[in-house]
């Protein structure tokens, strides 16, 4: 071999050559297994004193050198038993190694030649560093002191003791040692054995790197392997360092030093990194690049008083065989951390009791798969178990790590295992699996506890399933003593579970969150996060599809609130298979929030409270599908709080078979209910909806259905301080049927809430009571668009004389257009004491039957309310609408056919069928206030078998009242003696009969020239004033009695026997003249057609204006410039805007714009000639030049400034804006005016 220059500090130049003519014996001197070749050179030696290096180089042959130090200090070499000196005294001194003494020589630089060479190293201390370089082996048989040590050779032999700061051997064949050869890294140095990439290393000995912090003890080459060997780089104040094959993960953290291939440490080593006293564990490193076989001994404590565990990694980066012990446990301080990082790793019924005894920060990491073949069960430890793996974690086995955090991460989890990190006496560990495909346990076995046991404080674990697919778990526990801990599952596909529990057995259960941002989720059995003694935890799942679970609890079973509960599903539904979904508490109750795009089918939804708390918030909403809660309840009621809302949005039906409890028993206030299915129907089945409060505000109803509305009662009352809530349910093609219950929005202390209810077909229900005891009546109204109503008894009164309070109105429609809805109802109360009685409306297109109403204001300056009943028949028990200290109510009857009052009500001891009154006017006083109390009767008198059926006060069988009427100043009392009708101011009736005590109907036919004690059986004078009720208001006596003067000074007859045909005229015939006799007698009366001179005009122009009562149309009918609104009625009415100005005049607006026809009947032809005649419609235009200025024609009729000719003459001239047929004109008037003669 040539010489070797480039090691750090060797000489580069010339050596100095002094071989010695010795010869070597031929026999092993030094044991070392090396056998001279004969007689051969000696070695040549040279000491260059400027650099401290001596140089030893051989010859071809086999050269075997030893050097020691003698006790002097100087350089001694033996060879062959041959000793050679550089003590000058010695008698072995040798001049080439003058000089060479230990604190002068700083190396040994042996070049052995081309042989097979040693240099063997005996006891020896130096005070500075020290090299050795030999091109073959090296051996070490004594001790070596000195600063610091550097080794290197092709084979290093240790059989000796090396001691000295830093300690660097390094080889390219092989090194190995024996069980007593030690090396030493005095005060924290290092120890590094580096065979690069082709050395073999071998270690039974000790080595140590001991100081306050532990040393470094590093072993490198291509093979590794400590058999029975001691590494030992411990510190009274922290560990050290020990790399064995390589550094963390096979990195190179000194790019000149190579990993092992392989890696070996039998049962016999031991490797020490501890702190002994105070400080962290070290760090431990065993790796290899292929294959590593451990079964050692690792220990990397904290220090006995204070320090954390430290860090051990064993590791090959193909495979591992681990069946040794790793500690990195601290007696007052966190536990330390272990790796495992081979290719794959396998734990069976072999080496499980090894992976059991890991304590800390485990991690075991694969390449590519981890097998779980054996049930393992660490040691109870603080700290994180991993297990990360490229492919797939393999769980045949349970994993039992308490205390400890248990992380799994891999391509995929797949197994039937059980994973439990929990702990009976203290804080559990959480649960972390992370997946990048499916996470695939046995969903009806696997099992993932996380429970902390023990005193008070421990949280439960948190358990988290992560999924880049799917994932099927079976069940899932994470409780707690003082709270539960977090479940969070995610993934992109299905969820299946089959239980999910989290609770608290102190205080408060933890959340769980599970989302599929693309899939399904399924959980088998339950759902539950409670807190035995505090609050339940939140609930939220999500999906694209489905959800599906059975029960689910968020609940707070003791003290404490219940949590949220929110499902989603995007586009699929939730169904939770009829069982129950509970947020309950003794304390505030937490809400229920569900949303899906198709159905909600769901059992119990219980969001109450039961002590002291508010109940929670229930929300549902199926964008295209149904919401059915399986016959059952949703209740967010709350015995002594607030109660909750309760809001259910569908598409299709909304079906909540139990009812809905939203009261509040105590403190506070009802919960809102609303209830809105878009397309289909609302069935709450025979049950009750409950927004009840006992010293609050009730909440309202509310619910709005395309289809049928089905329930039971509705409460809504509020028992005491507090109003009632607010009731309205819409059908909008459907009906509303409550069987038969009752709805209820009464107060006690407060104003009763209203009740409105509006379907498309008909009303069904019982009972309603929105009456007040110390606030205003609510207000109930009932519309069925296309059928009828039947109700019970209506209550909407204010019960209290403490306070001015109203009653509330109330309204039953069943008449829209042509539509012939009943109306059927019991009792209507709408009274009150001190306020205003409620208004009561019935308008039907059919039948209304009824029983008592009353709208009376009994005490106080309240008015009473009004009365307005519209159908085909009407029937009552008794009407009343009387005030005592203010206006009576007006009551108004208007039938197509009958009207029945069949019973009576007692009034200051006498029995009226309809009453109503006005507080009494002193006529002394200066009390001009208007009465308006009023009574209105109007029907169509219908011929049966050919007789007339009139309205008779006293008998009730088929048209009239089992009793008496009174308006409050007249009576007509069913035992009244008259010979004719006598009316107060404020009757108005159709036909009225009043019966005597036999029965006997009044005569009033001599009025007509009938034969004495004939019957009345028509006479045109009723007829009209029952024809013209629905448009007029007037005092029935007054115009009967003037109407019956003017068919006496205007006969009938008279108007026959004129002879209208010699001025070109046809005479006036019966049957036209029938038409409209009666309704002109009525109306001229009426409207003030009285004196002489204004009856002649106004018939004159009739007459010329109708052809002789034969035409109430203009000829041509059309097609002019007035359109449709040509001439029509008696006189001709034209144009669009009077036939506008006329409907104003009948309260009737457009109705003759719309159907102008209208006036061609025989009441309207005659109403709209009165009308024109008598209205200022004309006023500005009716003049007489300098002979006066009129508004009317009746005032130019009455003038005595104008003789008759130019009376007929302006009147004419402004009917026709002309003066047509002006001379026919003058002449009937003429023959008018000269009948009366």
């Amino acid at each position: 071999m040539g010489g070797n220059n480039d090691v750090l500090g060797t000489n580069t130049q010339q050596w100095i050559v002094d071989p010695l003519p010795v010869n070597i014996s031929t026999s092993d001197t030094y044991g070392l297994g090396i056998q001279p070749t004969g007689n051969q050179q000696m070695p040549s030696v040279a000491f260059d004193a400027l650099t401290g290096w001596l140089n030893i180089a051989g010859d071809a042959s086999n050269n075997v050198v030893k050097q020691t130090l003698t006790s002097n200090g100087y350089y001694q070499l033996d060879i062959d038993g041959h000793l050679f000196s550089s003590d000058r005294s010695s008698s072995s001194f040798w001049q080439s190694l003058d000089g060479a003494i230990g604190d002068n020589v700083v190396g040994i630089n042996f070049d052995g030649g081309l042989g097979n060479d040693t240099l063997i190293l005996g006891s020896q201390a130096h005070q500075q560093n020290f090299q050795v370089i030999a091109d073959d082996s090296l051996g070490i048989q004594g001790e070596v002191h000195s600063e610091s040590v550097f080794f290197k050779a092709k084979d290093i032999v240790n059989q000796g003791k090396v001691v000295a700061h830093n300690i660097t051997a390094e080889f390219s064949h092989s090194y190995s040692d024996e069980a007593t050869s030690k090396m030493i890294a005095s005060n924290g140095g290092s120890i590094l054995l580096n065979g690069e990439r082709t050395g073999r290393l071998e270690a039974k000995g000790d080595y140590e790197a001991i100081c306050n912090s532990g040393g470094q003890i590093e072993f490198r080459g291509k093979t590794v392997d400590l058999i029975g060997a001691k590494l030992d780089a411990s510190g009274d104040l922290g560990g050290g360092t020990i790399l064995i094959g390589g550094d963390y993960q096979g990195g190179h953290s000194n790019s000149n030093l190579a990993n092992a291939e392989s890696t070996s440490v039998d049962a016999n080593t031991q490797l020490l990194a501890n702190a002994n006293d105070l400080g962290n564990g070290g760090k431990v490193i065993i790796w290899s690049d292929r294959d590593t076989d451990f079964q050692g001994d690792v220990q990397a404590n904290g220090g006995r008083k204070g320090g954390d565990g430290g860090f051990v990694e064993v590791s090959g980066k193909k495979s591992l065989s681990f069946v040794g012990n790793i500690d990195v446990d601290a007696a007052k301080g966190k536990i330390g951390s272990v790796l495992l990082d081979p290719e794959d790793i396998i734990i069976n019924t072999e080496n499980v009791a090894y992976y059991n005894k890991l304590k800390g920060n485990v991690t075991l990491v694969a390449d590519n798969d981890i097998y779980l073949f054996a049930n393992t069960s660490f040691v109870p430890s603080g700290g994180t178990l991993t297990l990360s793996a490229g492919g797939t974690v393999n769980l045949f086995g349970n994993i039992s790590a308490p205390q400890h955090n248990v992380k799994i991460m891999a391509g995929a989890i797949v197994g039937y295992g059980s994973i439990s990190s929990s702990n009976g006496t203290g804080k559990a560990g959480y649960v972390w699996l992370e997946s990048q495909r499916e996470i695939d346990l046995n969903v009806g076995s696997s099992t993932i506890f996380t429970e902390s046991g023990g005193s008070s404080g421990n949280i439960g674990g948190n358990i988290t399933l992560k999924a880049g697919t799917t994932i099927n778990a079976g069940f899932l526990t994470a409780a707690g003593t003082i709270r539960g801990g977090n479940i969070n599952i995610s993934a992109i596909g299905d969820i299946v579970a089959s239980t999910l529990r989290s609770f608290s057995i102190e205080n408060t259960g933890g959340k769980i969150d599970v989302v599929s941002t693309s899939g399904g989720i399924n959980i088998n059995a339950y759902v539950s996060s409670y807190g035995l003694g505090g609050k339940g935890g939140a609930i939220t799942m999500s999906a694209y599809g489905d959800i599906i679970s059975n029960d689910i609890h968020a609940d707070s079973s003791q003290i404490g609130n219940g949590a949220k509960v929110e499902l989603t599903s995007q586009t699929g539904r939730i169904d939770t298979n009829g069982y129950q979904i509970s947020a309950t508490n003794t304390g505030n109750a937490g809400s229920v929030i569900l949303k899906a795009y198709q159905d909600i089918v769901v059992g119990d939804i219980a969001a109450y409270s039961v002590s002291s708390g508010n109940g929670g918030k229930v929300e549902l909403t199926s964008q295209t599908g149904r919401i059915d809660t399986s016959g059952k309840q949703i209740a967010t009621s709350a015995s002594n709080g607030n109660a909750g809302k309760v809001i259910l949005n569908a598409d299709l039906d909304i079906v909540v078979g139990g009812g809905v409890s939203a009261y509040s028993g105590g403190g506070g206030n009802g919960g809102k209910v609303e209830l809105t299915s878009k397309t289909g129907r609302i069935d709450i089945n025979d049950k009750q909806i409950s927004t009840t409060a006992n010293t609050g505000n009730a909440g309202s109803v509310i619910l709005n259905a395309y289809q049928d509305i089905v329930m039971g009662d509705i409460a809504a009352y509020s028992v005491s301080s507090g109003n009632g809530g607010k009731v309205e349910l819409t059908s909008q093609t459907g009906r509303i049927d409550t069987n038969g219950r009752q709805i209820s929005t009464t107060a006690n202390d407060g104003n009763a809430g209203s009740v409105i209810l509006n379907a498309y077909q008909d009303i069904a229900m019982g009972e309603v009571d929105a009456y007040a005891n110390s606030g205003n009546g609510g207000r109930a109204e009932l519309t069925s668009q296309q059928q009828g109503i039947k109700v019970g008894n209506i209550f909407t009164q204010s019960w209290s004389g403490d306070g001015v309070w109203n009653g509330g109105k109330v309204t039953l429609k069943a008449k829209l257009g042509s539509i012939e809805g009943t109306v059927e109802s019991g009792n209507i109360i709408t009274t009150s004491v001190n306020g205003n009685a409620g208004a009561v409306t019935i308008k039907a297109g059919g039948d209304i039957t009824t029983k008592e109403i009353a709208s009376n204001a009994s005490a106080g300056s309240g008015k009473g309310g009004n009365i307005t009943l519209d159908g085909k028949n009407i029937t009552a028990e008794s009407l009343r609408a009387d005030s005592v200290g203010a206006d009576g109510g007006q009551i108004k009857l208007t039938a197509d056919k009958f009207i029945q009052i069949t019973g009576s009500t007692s009034v200051n001891g006498t029995d009226y069928s309809i009453f109503t009154d006005s507080k009494d006017v002193d006529p002394s006083s200066n009390d001009t206030g208007a009465r308006s109390a009023k009574v209105v009767i109007s029907h169509s008198r219908k011929v049966l078998d050919g007789t007339v059926t009139p309205f008779i006060i006293g008998d009730s069988s088929q048209n009239g009242t089992f009793n008496s009427i009174s308006d409050g100043i007249v009576d007509f009392l069913v035992d009244s003696e008259f010979t004719r009708p006598v009316y107060g101011d404020n009757f108005i009736f159709n036909d009225i009969r009043i019966t005597r005590p036999l029965g006997v109907v009044a005569d009033l036919s001599g009025v007509f020239g009938l034969p004495s004690g004939t019957l009345v059986k028509k006479n045109t004078v009723w007829q009209a004033i029952e024809n013209m009720l629905p448009f007029i208001s007037f005092n029935v006596g007054e115009i009967y009695n003037k109407a019956v003067s003017l068919a006496l000074d205007i006969p009938k007859q008279k108007l026959l026997n004129l002879d209208l045909i010699s001025i070109g005229k046809p005479n006036i015939v019966e049957s036209d003249l029938d038409k409209y006799y009666g309704y002109l007698l009525v109306n001229m009366a009426l409207y003030g057609i009285i004196t002489p001179s204004n009856q002649d005009h106004f018939l004159a122009q009739v007459i010329i204006e109708s052809d002789s009562f034969r035409h109430v149309a203009e000829e041509g009918k059309g097609g002019g410039r007035h359109g449709d609104f040509y001439g029509r009625g008696l006189i001709q009415l034209t144009n669009e805007d009077s036939y506008r100005k006329f409907g104003i005049f009948l309260n009737l607006g457009d109705a003759f714009i719309k159907d102008p026809s209208q006036l061609e009947t025989d009441r309207l032809a005659v109403l709209s000639a009165i009308w024109y005649w008598t209205s200022s419609y004309k006023s500005g235009i009716i003049r007489a030049d300098t002979k006066g200025a009129y508004t009317t024609f009746g005032q130019i009729a009455d003038s005595t400034e104008l003789t008759p000719v130019e009376k007929v003459t302006y009147i004419t001239n402004v009917i026709n804006n002309g003066t047509p047929s002006l001379q026919q004109r003058i002449e009937i008037y003429n023959k008018l005016a000269g009948l009366r003669g």
